[in-house]
């Protein structure tokens, strides 16, 4: 399959680079054909006045701009920094995010949960249009494709609920990678690990004629099963045309797909092994993958996506940008359980369930700037539809919003303060949210951000359908507050970070008592909710050695447990970084950790996208924790190295768990034993 793949891309490379170099040598002025697509040119004539030499001014096309401004610079993760990680998947990047952590069930293309400020309801964006789906509020990240992304703004805490249309509470907006449309691009990403896992993803910039250009990426993933049914397979592709209509307006189309089928065992079924060989020998028997029973051998999902739209990026007069967008999203999630009836449904269900969700929506953002600062206005219009056996026919779902901020810079931009607003009508119940930030360049390596806002939330459709009918709902009112100390150096740079959130009228999923083997969740408790936590984060650089590190504290005066948080989350590593061989090759080398604290036991409904830590006894009519002991932290050591090889080749080598620990992050999904991984990611026609 792999060498398929290979095949099917050298078209598009070798028609990339000819049709990428002819324009470019156009565009330089070696053509001599005249065009009325030219804004200017110039003649020159020679000693033979029958030869005319014109040569075209290259039109500069106007480019999407990140939602934060220059000041916070520093909550954005650039493409230099993505690219010195270690990743499989976009859901990696969120080790290096303060507040940001993931729950890994251990094997590659597992819908992991990402978690970000203690939530796992996130607005995923790209290029500032929703992607996160509207059934769960949330959003697998293996189906967005890692490569995509040029860099990804981390929303800050108090300003999250602009940019959702059930105000998450917290944003990430993923910007796409956009290389330089005057010259030819290509990049190459391949990695091969244990179990036949490997990744491919080719990305190819072209100009097929004046004045547009177009991108196009495929990627592939898959992967053979450790343990029963964990295997996993993902085709994904973009294609974006963009036409240059003037120096000032560009018009854009884009499509975006992605399949996967991932396999879902349910975990190890650690009952069936202490029944069949005693408690003593689970730990022995559970990270056996070719001992270790699984709770569901025939269980899969099939995820589809479908994204596309219709962009004009322009600067229609001075000092304004505009961003208007037109949308189409689709999302199939199509899950199986017990299809072929290879066990009695008496003992598993049988379930053949399609959920879908169908959205269309226009989105417009204005920036004008004025002397004192900038204003922004955001405006929203979409409506969705979903289908899904789970829900009681097709359900239709329909909000806009309209949100404000003005940025003000004092004293030279030393101080910035920030005010915003957001009106949001969803399902023609109104809500509002307010708030403000302040950002202050204290010194020229130290700068404090703090923010603060109070706003209403809705349910969302998974809330709204399984909740129990003793429960009355309203809305959710959501206070936050973040804080945020940072110091940067040329070498080294160091931040510390508070966050606190208090939610009322908060939904708490539960599973039934005797249906936690289905993992089936639903709504049986409001609960008022407040979680709050400290990080902190350095990367500290002493000679040639590089120490770093990303820890999250989650404090027990909050409800972690409700929120199903553990203790701590912590990553970071020892590098040796050089320049070597006359600065053809940058090198960093070194060991890579990851550790969670203790954390209480759950239950995970694939289908429904949700975790539970509760279990709901339907004839006590009450609520409690699942009776399980609480988890033990976690530690994992990998060793990793990355060498660029003359700024256009990066080699990677990993070898993952080098100590071989046994454990999981969530039960009982072990995580991969210690095996290598090695990759190359190569930039060339550039």
């Amino acid at each position: 399959m792999k060498k398929k793949f290979i095949l099917l891309l050298f078209p598009f490379l070798i028609f990339s680079a000819d049709v990428s170099a002819r324009n470019y040598i156009y565009a330089s002025g070696q053509s001599v054909n005249n065009s009325s697509d030219s804004l200017h040119t110039k003649i020159s004539t020679s000693k033979d006045t029958t030869i005319q030499k014109i040569k075209k001014e290259v039109m500069v096309p106007v480019k999407y701009r990140p939602l934060l401004g220059v000041h916070l610079f520093n909550m954005v993760l650039s493409v230099k920094k993505l690219e010195t990680m270690d990743y499989r998947t976009t859901a990696d990047y969120f080790t290096n995010i303060p507040f940001g952590f993931i729950k890994d069930f251990g094997s590659v293309g597992m819908p992991n949960e990402t978690f970000l400020y203690g939530s796992g309801n996130i607005s995923f964006m790209s290029d500032g249009i929703l992607i996160t789906d509207r059934l769960s509020s949330s959003l697998d990240l293996n189906l967005f494709e890692s490569e995509s992304a040029g860099s990804a703004e981390i929303i800050p805490f108090s300003r999250s609920f602009l940019y959702s249309a059930v105000n998450n509470s917290a944003a990430v907006n993923f910007i796409s990678r956009e290389p330089d449309a005057r010259k030819p691009y290509s990049r190459l990403r391949y990695y091969q690990g244990a179990n036949s896992e490997a990744m491919l993803d080719g990305i190819f910039n072209f100009t097929p004629v004046s004045r547009m250009n177009a991108y196009i990426e495929l990627s592939n993933q898959s992967v053979s099963p450790n343990f029963i049914n964990t295997d996993y397979s993902n085709w994904s592709g973009t294609g974006r045309l963009r036409y240059l209509l003037s120096q000032n307006i560009n018009i854009t189309g884009s499509y975006r797909y992605s399949k996967s089928v991932a396999g879902l065992n349910g975990g190890i079924d650690a009952d069936s092994i202490i029944t069949a060989y005693g408690a003593s020998q689970l730990d022995n028997i559970l990270y056996d993958n070719f001992r270790a029973p699984v709770r569901y051998s025939d269980r899969y999902q099939k995820s589809t996506i479908n994204d596309f739209r219709v962009r004009m990026l322009a600067d229609l007069f001075d000092n304004s940008f505009t961003d208007l967008s037109f949308y189409y999203l689709s999302s199939l999630k199509e899950f199986r359980q017990n299809e072929k009836l290879t066990v009695p449904e008496t003992s598993i269900r049988r379930i053949a369930d399609d959920n879908s969700s169908k959205t269309i929506g226009v989105n417009l953002r204005q920036e004008l700037k004025i002397d004192l600062g900038e204003i922004t206005s955001l405006t929203n219009l979409e409506r969705s539809a979903f289908n899904s056996p789970l829900l009681a026919g097709e359900t239709l779902k329909s909000s806009f919003s309209q949100s404000v901020s003005a940025s003000f810079g004092l004293f030279g931009n030393s101080i910035r303060p920030s005010m915003f607003g957001k009106y949001l009508n969803y399902s023609n119940k109104n809500y509002l949210g307010f708030g403000a930030d302040l950002f202050m360049h204290l010194t020229p390596s130290v700068n404090l951000y703090a923010g603060i806002s109070s706003y209403e939330k809705p349910y969302n459709v998974w809330e709204e359908r399984f909740v129990s009918p003793s429960i009355i709902l309203g809305s959710q009112n959501i206070s936050s507050g973040e804080l945020t100390l940072l110091f940067r150096n040329e070498s080294s740079s160091a931040s510390a970070g508070y966050f606190y959130k208090s939610n009322t009228n908060a939904l708490l999923s539960t599973t039934y008592t005797g249906l936690a083997a289905e993992e089936k969740t639903q709504f049986f408790a409001e609960k008022d909710l407040i979680i709050n936590g400290l990080n902190f984060k350095i990367d500290f650089k002493m000679w040639k050695i590089l120490f770093s590190t990303n820890t999250s504290f989650y404090l027990p005066s909050g409800n972690r447990e409700d929120y199903k948080l553990p203790d701590y989350t912590s990553s970071g590593g020892v590098y040796y970084i050089d320049t070597l061989f006359g600065g053809n090759l940058h090198l960093k080398t070194g060991l890579n950790y990851y550790s969670m604290g203790r954390r209480d036991f759950i239950y995970y409904d694939f289908e429904r996208g949700l975790s539970s830590g509760y279990n709901f006894n339907p004839l006590a009519s009450n609520m409690d924790r699942i009776i399980n002991p609480s988890l033990s932290p976690t530690f994992q050591v990998d060793f990793f190295l990355a060498g660029r090889i003359q700024d256009n080749a990066t080699i990677y080598i990993v070898y993952e768990n080098l100590l071989n620990t046994n454990y999981y992050l969530i039960p009982y999904y072990p995580k991969q034993p210690g095996a290598m991984r090695f990759g190359v990611a190569w930039e060339f026609l550039d």
